[in-house]
């Protein structure tokens, strides 16, 4: 069985995966680690897992519900 570096476990943890709502928000509420899961879907729509640090501290304009792809228009 092949060992993985650190880099490639990492990469495969994220591969094909997206940023989700893990639980319902409101509107104004500020994303932290635990507002989102990586999980795998189907959509090529919304964020890829691997840009999780980009939307942490950011705050969403509208109502989400839990199992929400995150994309773009979720946020100021």
């Amino acid at each position: 069985e092949r060992i993985l570096c650190d880099e490639e476990h990492e990469a495969r943890q994220f591969k094909r995966r997206k940023l989700v709502i893990s639980k319902d928000l409101k509107a104004g509420t500020i994303i932290s680690g635990d507002c989102i899961d990586f999980l795998q879907t189907k959509s090529n729509e919304g964020f890829q897992s691997g840009g999780y640090k980009n939307v942490l501290g950011k705050t969403i304009t509208k109502d989400l519900n839990k199992g929400y792809i995150l994309n773009a228009e979720c946020f100021e």
